[in-house]
């Protein structure tokens, strides 16, 4: 079946691929992520910045909510399949934001949420806060949402 539009959410994601896909695909992406080789910390990062983009994109565009969050688990798909990041954007049919954001070509909402995600993460602290300022979202915005990223991904722990 040919793909008319780009896909940019996890529902389009899923009905695109049907459920018997969509099932082969978590398994493989789980088979990767339970490998002996894997740290099982890796999916946790992803899980955290897939939430935390999420949450800042939605004080500035909460349409591309989805998107951002899909962005942010996507982020670490080359540590996960020992591919490179281009590599693997060349094998799926991402939309032109999520694909610019994880080569990080273009400088799109998501692009830029993504690259302070990242930076917050390294403890790049002054270029977290320019980062965040291009977006209009203060450095106190950045801390609450890594607090609820945090406990989110917590959450999912438990529920593992």
């Amino acid at each position: 079946m040919p793909i008319r539009e780009k896909i940019s959410s996890i529902k389009q994601a899923i009905v695109y691929l049907g459920e018997s896909e969509t099932r082969k695909l978590i398994a493989i992406l789980t088979t990767g992520v339970l490998a002996f080789d894997k740290p099982k910390e890796l999916i946790r990062v992803a899980i955290w910045r897939a939430r935390f983009c999420e949450i800042l994109i939605s004080s500035v565009d909460h349409k591309q909510a989805e998107s951002a969050f899909l962005t942010g688990l996507f982020s670490l798909l080359d540590a996960v399949l020992d591919q490179p990041m281009d590599v693997i954007l060349d094998q799926l049919p991402l939309s032109k934001d999520i694909e610019a954001a994880l080569r990080g070509t273009k400088d799109t909402p998501i692009t830029i949420v993504l690259r302070a995600v990242k930076l917050y993460e390294s403890g790049s602290w002054y270029n977290t806060t320019r980062g965040a300022n291009k977006l209009g979202i203060s450095y106190e915005a950045m801390a609450d949402a890594y607090s609820h990223a945090l406990d989110w991904v917590e959450a999912y722990d438990k529920n593992e």
